[in-house]
């Protein structure tokens, strides 16, 4: 018995892997621009009010030591702005097939084949099928790849009989 499936993958299927993972989402990249700037509004207005209390305020000489800080958040949402832009123009294509003894995936630029003893466990949503052969990475097959439901639900069942979950 082989089960066919092809498709591509667009940039909502993956950031929905992403989301279901929480692969490839550090919480340092996600929080260290907004970190930076509360602790800069923070020290800020600290450095504000005590400077009312000494004589008139130059706010140039307050704002220098921000300058820095400000900048490497600009560039770090720069970063993220553009990044996020062309992840929308990725699309991936994806073929195999999948067997009793594993599976092969076809790729643009690669071609693998996988024995299921290779995954240490497999994650099987009602969407998304994630097969892992280590921690850090995964495969993910999504519904739609394949012909029809009938298909679906027997890679489904073949992937609970050959890998952990």
């Amino acid at each position: 018995m082989e089960i066919r499936f092809s498709g591509i993958y667009t940039y909502n299927d993956l950031n929905n892997m992403q989301r279901l993972t929480g692969l490839g989402k550090k919480v340092l990249s996600a929080w260290f621009p907004w970190t930076i700037l509360a602790i800069t509004a923070v020290v800020f207005f600290h450095d504000l009010f005590t400077a009312f209390g000494s004589g008139p305020v130059d706010f140039a000489a307050l704002l220098k030591p921000f300058i820095g800080p400000i900048c490497v958040v600009l560039l770090l949402l720069w970063i993220r702005y553009r990044q996020r832009r062309l992840q929308k123009l990725l699309k991936v294509e994806m073929q195999g097939t999948v067997d009793k003894k594993g599976i092969h995936l076809k790729l643009p630029d690669t071609e693998t084949y996988t024995d299921w003893e290779t995954f240490s466990y497999a994650v099987v949503t009602e969407d998304y099928a994630f097969l892992y052969p280590d921690p850090d990475s995964y495969f993910c097959i999504p519904r739609f790849f394949f012909q029809d439901e009938m298909h679906w639900s027997r890679f489904r069942e073949l992937v609970s009989s050959k890998v952990p979950e």
